[in-house]
């Protein structure tokens, strides 16, 4: 029997279709920065016990846990953080239209125009359907605006999404932060 907090992960290769939406939105961000980072279950039997063992009743144990995990040097040199950000939870169809949403809303000096809405749709869905298959409805989604550790430029274009699909035993970080 697994816990939540015993579980490792492994960085693994970038998607074209999301390296696709992260170039999209990098182009709106001009002044800022991009990355995203994709992580998958070191060892599955561990993450599916964890699963399978699940009693945490909490909004968003998996995501603290993933933190705890993070903050022992996954991405701690580029995102150091001390706490976890403040987080609203989604579904899966909602992190897609949050995609969306941040493609067409832009950075500080650009977005995608109204002749756009259709390819900034195509970019997000894809991007979901290349990291999480077609069931968006197993996906739990994380979004915060937070300033929440220096990577970001505390400036009023910040977001960080952190997307966990539990059959792939994978988890998605996007941030995203612009100034003017």
């Amino acid at each position: 029997m697994n816990l939540w907090s015993e579980v490792q992960y492994r960085l693994v290769n970038h998607f074209d279709e999301v390296d696709n939406y992260a170039a999209g939105l990098k182009s709106v961000y001009h002044n800022g920065k991009v990355n995203h980072w994709i992580f998958e279950a070191a060892d599955a039997d561990k993450f599916d016990s964890a699963v399978c063992n699940d009693r945490e009743a909490s909004p968003g144990h998996e995501l603290r846990a993933f933190f705890r995990w993070l903050s022992l040097g996954a991405v701690k040199n580029e995102l150091d953080f001390d706490e976890p950000p403040r987080v609203v939870e989604l579904g899966g169809f909602a992190c897609e239209g949050i995609l969306t949403q941040l493609l067409c809303d832009g950075g500080a000096y650009a977005r995608f125009n109204s002749d756009e809405i259709t390819r900034a749709r195509q970019l997000s869905f894809a991007c979901m359907t290349s990291l999480f298959g077609s069931e968006l409805n197993r996906v739990r989604a994380f979004v915060t605006y937070d300033y929440w550790c220096k990577w970001f430029h505390d400036s009023g274009w910040d977001v960080a999404i952190f997307a966990l699909e539990k059959s792939r035993r994978r988890w998605w970080i996007l941030c995203a932060t612009d100034f003017d």
